[in-house]
């Protein structure tokens, strides 16, 4: 089957790719099955509910069977709210297998975000995993969708064990596809849209963003290549199905390198620490808010990590990074990525100490990327084979977020050395605006991260009627400490940055709220420090 073209890459460009191998118009169920062929007894998945590789491949083409049956079939839709394991890969594989499309979503989404998705694309199939039915805001959910949701064809379970009583009538994936022989392995349209994978969310309305299953192969065939990965290592699934580390990253790139994955259902930092040296974690993709987590933790929970050889970590703070590898003896790989174009920069493993705490990633093959302006610094754009179809019935919103040669406008301010390696420096709209001056919340944060009395920071902007807008300091203190504005700004002024610059308010909290995807929510910080002052003005 000739694969769609690319609606956003120039055509010269999608054969290049092509003719070096980095787009292989390949889809995950033929390397799955290939890899079983090849090895069926290697275990896929250990924990709590281990499968080989034939285990997997036979599951996942037994539901692509039963989904065939029930009319799913190309330009359909299956939305997943789910967690990492084994019948999340099934329900992919076997969605992938039928040329039909998956919208995948982490088990801590709302019912509104799977409505939206129902309406937004006329689902074919719901498969939800029985932890998010257990929460009690989802009880009527199963009712709900058979009564407002007439496209279905298929509605069915995973996770059956921890699925309350109510849901007990739904079949689960393996239950599905019992009473089929396994479909055959299909040939699809590589090119097509494939992973509808949600974003945003947190200052706006969710955007759906388009990806084929080339792109998906590639960012995980390099991201496998660069990191080492082979069938020797497992590998810590950590980051949320719905999510690229969860989805692509944690997915497909163990099945390309024939390695074996311990999923967790949910991070809880001392349980993850016994797992990983039960199961011999050796490889992990993790966040800073991980990292922060782990640094927590008793010397006996650390020496749990033993095993680990190294692991892969989103845009943090340095110090933290550095702290990290002093204590745990392992080698941070810092990455890049959006969800418009999925993880497409890793630090080598040899590059120097300096330059691995300072930077986050080498671009991979076939990547192009520049700073808008010319200059060191500046808005980030870039292309390349793991660039985004669109996104979901907004052509509007792709034109303006792609150039007419297929260059991504990211938002994200970054700069780029002469070596060619990418930093991230913060987000064109998450600028505090103070009386002209423009304010960088980011770097206030990875400053301020370090200084001894705080355990977590966010800095945000709130309405001041002279200045436009007055920075705040929302911290999380540690425990037994009660820091000062003072003791704050005087780490600042060590540093030589600007008084303007500075935080003009300081909030001590319990907590700071969180995205599903476990970053700061910054809205929801807002909104939090305007309600306070609402409480106080009564």
């Amino acid at each position: 089957m000739q694969p769609s073209a690319h609606p956003l890459l120039p055509p010269e460009l999608q054969a290049s790719y092509r003719s070096a191998g980095l787009w292989q118009d390949i889809n995950l169920m033929r390397i799955l099955v290939e890899q079983a062929r090849r090895s069926p007894d290697a275990p896929l998945y250990v924990g709590d509910d281990p499968k080989t590789y034939a285990e997997v491949a036979t599951a996942a083409r037994r539901f692509a069977a039963f989904l065939a049956d029930r009319g799913v079939g190309p330009g359909h839709t299956v939305v997943a709210p789910l967690v990492n394991g084994w019948e999340a890969t099934a329900v992919l594989a076997a969605t992938v297998n039928l040329g039909a499309r998956l919208a995948p979503l982490p088990s801590r989404a709302t019912r509104s975000q799977l409505r939206g998705l129902l309406d937004a694309t006329d689902a074919a199939a719901v498969v939800i995993s029985g932890r998010v039915l257990a929460r009690a805001d989802w009880q009527d959910t199963i009712e709900e969708l058979k009564k407002n949701a007439p496209s279905l064809r298929a509605l069915v379970l995973t996770d059956a064990a921890q699925a309350p009583a109510w849901a007990s009538g739904l079949a689960d994936v393996t239950a599905a596809g019992a009473g089929f022989e396994p479909a055959e392995v299909g040939r699809t349209d590589t090119g097509a849209p494939f992973l509808l994978l949600s974003t945003g969310g947190t200052t706006g309305p969710s955007k759906v963003v388009m990806h084929a299953e080339n792109a998906a192969v590639y960012a995980a065939t390099q991201y496998a290549e660069r990191c080492g990965l082979s069938p020797r290592d497992v590998i810590l699934s950590a980051g949320p199905f719905g999510h690229a580390s969860g989805t692509v990253f944690t997915l497909y790139a163990p099945i390309i390198a024939g390695a074996s994955v311990l999923p967790v259902a949910r991070w809880e930092p001392r349980a993850t620490s016994r797992a990983v040296d039960r199961y011999g974690v050796t490889w992990c993709l993790l966040s800073g808010t991980h990292i922060y987590d782990m640094l927590e933790l008793d010397d006996e929970h650390v020496s749990m990590w033993s095993s680990v050889r190294g692991l892969s970590a989103g845009s943090g703070s340095d110090e933290r990074y550095a702290a990290a590898e002093r204590r745990f003896g392992f080698r941070i790989r810092r990455m890049y990525g959006l969800t418009e174009c999925m993880g497409h920069a890793v630090m080598p493993v040899d590059a120097p100490q300096d330059v691995r705490m300072a930077r986050d990633g080498l671009p991979f093959d076939g990547v192009e990327c520049f700073i808008e302006g010319g200059g060191d610094t500046g808005e980030y754009l870039v292309r390349g084979p793991s660039l985004m179809l669109g996104y979901l019935h907004r052509p509007e919103l792709t034109a303006e977020a792609v150039t007419g040669d297929g260059y991504l406008h990211t938002g994200d301010i970054m700069s780029i050395d002469g070596s060619g390696f990418v930093r991230y420096v913060g987000r064109l709209k998450d600028v505090i605006r103070r009386s002209g001056i423009n304010i960088d919340p980011l770097e206030l944060e990875r400053l301020l991260v370090q200084h001894p009395d705080v355990n977590d920071i966010s800095v945000v902007g709130v309405p001041h009627p002279r200045l436009g807008e007055q920075a705040v300091a929302v911290v999380v203190p540690r425990p037994g400490s009660e820091p000062a504005l003072a003791d704050l700004t005087g780490l600042l002024s060590e540093h030589d940055v600007p008084r303007h610059s500075h935080p003009e308010r300081l909030v001590l909290v319990a907590e700071l709220p969180k995205t599903e995807f476990g970053k700061h929510n910054k809205a929801a910080v807002r909104q939090m420090l305007a309600d306070t002052e609402r409480t106080h003005d009564r």
